[in-house]
């Protein structure tokens, strides 16, 4: 197993970001518009209510689901990476998938986001280029050669 180069990484974390963030956001920016006209107000508060969770779901889905079963959320996908178990060199599964945004999400709140900015800058001290996360969760990213 190849471990992936931060460049690749990186893109794939933007490309994840920007499809639910971009998509919840776009959303919730076209509810604000409506929800300041007389007219359409209500539906206004209906997207800026569903935008969201519209992004909540996709980074669920994403991360989760698609990152859990294959090894690759769109960005791995579209970089030709994976995530997988750094034992098996098998796909996590949503469980662990779920136990590692968990994880993240717990550590960099409790630290102020100094935790974040760690994990996402450890690869490029790292031999291996793996995160604190990847650590953590015993979990690796590799060079996977499939791109969607």
């Amino acid at each position: 197993m190849t471990s992936a180069t931060y460049g690749k990484r990186v893109g794939a974390l933007l490309i994840d970001f920007l499809m639910s963030y971009g998509i919840g956001g776009a959303v919730f920016v076209f509810g604000l518009a409506l929800a300041f006209s007389e007219s359409t107000a209500g539906l206004g508060v209906f997207f800026i209510i569903v935008g969201p969770l519209a992004g909540l779901v996709i980074g669920i889905w994403n991360k989760v689901f698609k990152e859990g079963k294959t090894g690759q959320s769109v960005g791995k996908a579209q970089m030709g990476i994976s995530l997988v178990d750094s034992t098996t060199g098998m796909p996590l599964g949503p469980g662990r998938c779920f136990l590692r945004e968990f994880v993240f999400g717990l550590l960099n709140g409790i630290t102020g986001s100094v935790f974040g900015l760690l994990d996402y800058l450890w690869p490029l001290w790292d031999q291996n280029n793996e995160r604190l996360m990847d650590k953590i969760m015993t979990s690796r990213v590799v060079k996977s050669g499939i791109t969607l």
